[in-house]
């Protein structure tokens, strides 16, 4: 595909909403060619909005830190029991397996249940605890301004639901509420469950805007307020953003190449 001109990352990223699976791009065109199980997309190569927020260890953490290192960015949520746990040792495995020096960032999407303690859980439990990954928290007015610049709906539940979850995790919150939905599709280590109201119309839009926080794609979770867009992104060691992966289309072989890629350049 040709490359994105003249749209913002947010409008971009919002297509991932969408599920659009043909979405690719390559890399200074040096990446390998994208296969079914994983699709690129190119981000315009800018540096990103820069921001500051706290780690789990409580270390204020910008984009301007990971300057000279490969930055892989994505959004997370601690109480989720299949897809981001997946997802995150997923990236783990890659960072792990690049052999030069990673810096990993998950934006907290759940405030109100994503504290420094369940981070930290969370990443030792993972198995990526000891690599430079850093769980990014702070309150819903801290986070807003990243997740509006990067086009990420964050999850809708409430402050007791997110609780909740936190104690349980979100299936055996969903059993106990008696919304466990049918299975409809294996997805690797976690779920798609259908969605008996199918997709908004928004779904259909060609440029969502990003200022709309509903969820536009399917869930995978059983209880659809736990919902949240995300993608990995890559940004290079001069803090440009450069390369990016659909959530689910994520692949482990094919990010550590493109962070080796990025950690070649001069």
């Amino acid at each position: 595909m040709g490359k994105w001109r003249g749209t913002w990352l947010p409008v971009l990223c919002g297509l991932l909403v969408l599920g659009l699976g043909t979405v690719g791009g390559l890399l200074a065109g040096r990446l390998e060619e994208s296969r079914d199980v994983a699709v690129r997309f190119e981000p315009p190569v800018e540096r990103p909005v820069d921001f500051q927020l706290r780690d789990q260890n409580g270390r204020v953490i910008s984009p301007r830190t990971a300057l000279g290192n490969v930055l892989v960015m994505t959004f997370l949520f601690t109480s989720c029991d299949d897809v981001c746990p997946a997802q995150a040792q997923i990236i783990g495995q890659a960072a792990r397996n690049a052999g030069n020096r990673v810096e990993v960032y998950a934006v907290s999407v759940d405030p109100a249940a994503d504290t420094p303690a369940r981070a930290k859980s969370f990443l030792r439990h993972i198995g990526v605890d000891q690599l430079r990954f850093h769980y990014l928290l702070g309150t819903r007015e801290q986070l807003r301004p990243v997740w509006a610049r990067y086009g990420i709906v964050p999850i809708k539940a409430s402050p007791a639901e997110a609780q909740a979850a936190a104690r349980l995790g979100i299936h055996r919150l969903a059993r106990a509420q008696g919304k466990d939905d049918e299975e409809e599709e294996g997805q690797g280590a976690y779920h798609v469950h259908s969605n008996p109201k199918g997709a908004p119309p928004a779904a259909r839009d060609p440029y969502p805007d990003p200022r709309d926080e509903r969820y536009r794609g399917r869930w995978r979770h059983d209880l659809p307020q736990f919902e949240h867009s995300a993608y990995v992104l890559l940004i290079d060691k001069r803090g440009r953003q450069r390369v990016g992966f659909p959530f689910e289309q994520l692949d482990a072989t094919l990010l550590r190449h493109d962070i080796q890629v990025l950690s070649a350049e001069t």
